[in-house]
């Protein structure tokens, strides 16, 4: 028998696994204890090149921009060049 269906603001549907990571986020986000600047900094980052990769496909810019952003997260480097989308 297949597990319940979550309800998803993009797709209308999670897995059960998918369910299983949400809600584990969920839970330690709500913690009573913050998460610490750095982190919330790097998924606010890796959520923007997430985002301007979809454009990617579309815009010359917009890609070479994404290769720039995915090496810089990738090797730790600057992100002091990175062009506003």
């Amino acid at each position: 028998m297949p597990g319940p269906q979550v309800a998803h603001y993009s797709t209308g549907r999670l897995t059960p696994a998918q369910a299983t990571v949400v809600d584990w986020w969920r839970a330690r986000l709500l913690e009573d204890r913050p998460l610490p600047g750095p982190v919330l900094r790097d998924v606010r980052e890796f959520l923007m090149v997430t985002w301007l990769s979809q454009q990617a496909g579309d815009n010359k810019e917009a890609a070479a921009e994404v290769r720039k952003r995915i090496t810089a997260l990738r090797t730790g480097g600057s992100k002091r060049d990175w062009r506003p989308y």
